[in-house]
């Protein structure tokens, strides 16, 4: 299912995400020479409505349409078929970001060949790029907190995520090959996600070496992934406090999103005090439920202050993966000596 090309496909660089299938066949994998044969590894539309990945390679590759590359490039182009139809996913399809450890169907055998190929190119540095569907500020996604990781996340933003699940996303396969990093780009398609976007791939594709020293933490926001919050798939639920849904959120993810929630906020009206109406999974798998919220009658209130993220308000994206996450804030990283611990391993020996 997966096309390798050694050149620019034809109409790549012009082509909307919903004409890239009158151009690939299907998920592509395009290798670029540069002076330096090392490649940086790009991801693209591995969910089809997150556009700015394409969008900033087309720009990059244009910038560059008189010139070698200053090192050779891997992009991966993803979901094309959910991207004709300007969806995360189609309903027959696994989470293209959900596919890079373990097994499954044809997109797990892709994503276990690419790995093994880029592998044998020595690859440099791997970039997935995403899209919220509501509003965050620009952040990067670490799966590892080794200093090269964090030193390449921090040239895109201060706000970094270190983040243990989903186990098999892209970032976090990549980081057992190399430095990895995922960055969100804003909503799809604004001008700015797209120009930060550009200016961090250039940058890293120029550099001849990672950076080693992390830079100073006192200037870093970082954060770790505390708990994903679901909604429960038998809870009807909506953000209009006029409709009729038996649930209603009361978040704003403009408001809310990487800024503190205090303990007491009205979090949804509506609710089944017998039956809540969120789960609220750890990194381990369990329920944490109570640590976060408690139910006064029908409302859901915050047990205790936190930092939302990723909260969003479009309910297929909800049903098919989450509400948003609850992070908490890393103010003392493990450092013996220089080197920052690897948690993922200190978790998972």
């Amino acid at each position: 299912m997966l096309t390798i090309t050694h050149h620019i496909p034809d109409g790549l660089l012009t082509a909307s995400a919903t004409q890239l299938h009158q151009i690939l066949p299907g998920p592509t994998l395009c290798h670029l020479t540069g002076k330096n044969p090392h490649p940086l590894f790009i991801s693209v539309l591995l969910h089809g409505d997150e556009t700015t990945g394409l969008l900033a390679v087309q720009q990059l590759l244009t910038q560059y349409a008189r010139y070698t590359l200053p090192r050779s490039l891997s992009i991966f182009i993803g979901n094309v078929e959910a991207a004709r139809w300007q969806r995360r996913r189609l309903d027959h399809q696994p989470d293209y970001n959900r596919i890079w450890c373990g097994t499954g169907g044809d997109e797990f055998s892709m994503a276990n060949d690419i790995l093994r190929e880029m592998a044998q190119r020595q690859v440099f540095a791997a970039i997935d790029i995403h899209n919220n569907s509501a509003a965050n500020p620009d952040y990067a996604m670490v799966p590892r907190l080794d200093p090269p990781s964090i030193a390449l996340a921090r040239m895109f933003s201060n706000k970094l995520v270190f983040f243990l699940q989903p186990h098999a996303a892209q970032s976090s396969a990549f980081g057992e090959l190399c430095p990895a990093v995922t960055i969100e780009c804003g909503t799809p398609g604004q001008r700015e996600g797209v120009e930060n976007s550009v200016r961090f791939l250039d940058w890293i594709l120029n550099l001849k070496d990672l950076p080693q020293d992390p830079g100073p933490m006192e200037t870093l926001n970082l954060y770790r992934i505390a708990a994903t919050i679901k909604v429960s798939p038998s809870h009807p639920f909506g953000f209009d406090p006029q409709a009729a849904q038996t649930v209603c959120f009361m978040v704003d993810p403009a408001r809310d999103n990487f800024q503190m929630m205090p303990q007491g906020t009205l979090f949804a009206v509506g609710c089944d005090p017998k039956h809540p109406c969120l789960e609220v999974i750890d990194p381990e798998g369990y329920d944490i439920f109570d640590r976060f919220f408690s139910l006064e009658d029908s409302k859901l209130i915050t047990a205790s202050s936190f930092v939302p993220a990723m909260l969003t308000m479009n309910l297929q994206i909800i049903r098919q993966d989450c509400l948003g996450y609850i992070l908490e804030q890393v103010r003392n990283l493990p450092i013996p000596g220089t080197g920052i611990v690897d948690q993922r391993k200190a978790i998972h020996p």
